[in-house]
């Protein structure tokens, strides 16, 4: 079940918007991501457990040069998945 509860908490915690998604879900939290996403942000869509459409505001990404990035890690080889696990281990998961 889909809830506004977790942009609005982000908007709250920094209202200027965040520098980088990491989103799993894609299609229908891709606008709200874009709306809590600063100027220059990077949305990095990961996965479409969303589905794979969604509407794009496109002046609002033009206006706060804000980047799409698209990937997946399904396709990688077993020693880049290991990598990037080891990677996200050290540098990511310790500020959280």
């Amino acid at each position: 079940m889909r809830t506004e509860e977790p942009f609005k908490k982000i908007k709250e915690w920094s209202p200027e918007g965040v520098d980088i998604i990491l989103d799993p879900v894609g299609g229908n939290y891709f606008e709200d991501n874009i709306n809590v996403l600063s100027m220059e942000g990077r949305l990095v869509i990961i996965g479409l457990m969303g589905g794979v459409k969604s509407s794009i505001n496109l002046g609002s990404i033009l206006m706060k040069r804000q980047k799409i990035i698209g990937s997946t890690i399904r396709a990688r080889s077993v020693s880049v998945k290991g990598k990037i696990m080891s990677d996200l281990h050290q540098h990511v998961w310790p500020f959280f």
